[in-house]
């Protein structure tokens, strides 16, 4: 004959799996809530930043290289980062 769990038994899992279910939910509201705020509050600026060009003699005149760096940065990365990976 098989053993069959009370009601007792069953009812103590239930504020385990509660628990877990509320641990979880946070774990999500905070990997979601975290970058939104990020962005919203300190979005991502596109800086270009330009070299002076070189005109190279035999190229003919045609073509002129411009050097240019495009950089993505925020105003407050490090304290963005310091939160998000303080949290972890």
């Amino acid at each position: 004959m098989s053993q069959q769990a009370g009601p007792s038994e069953k009812e103590s899992d239930l504020p385990e799996t509660v628990e877990l279910v509320v641990v979880l939910g946070m774990l999500v509201v905070l990997d979601i809530g975290v970058p939104t705020a990020w962005q919203v509050l300190d979005p991502l600026q596109r800086w270009l930043k330009t070299f002076c060009h070189i005109q190279r003699s035999n190229t003919g005149g045609d073509s002129v290289l411009r050097h240019q760096l495009e950089l993505f940065l925020k105003e407050n990365n490090t304290v963005w980062l310091s939160m998000w990976c303080g949290r972890n």
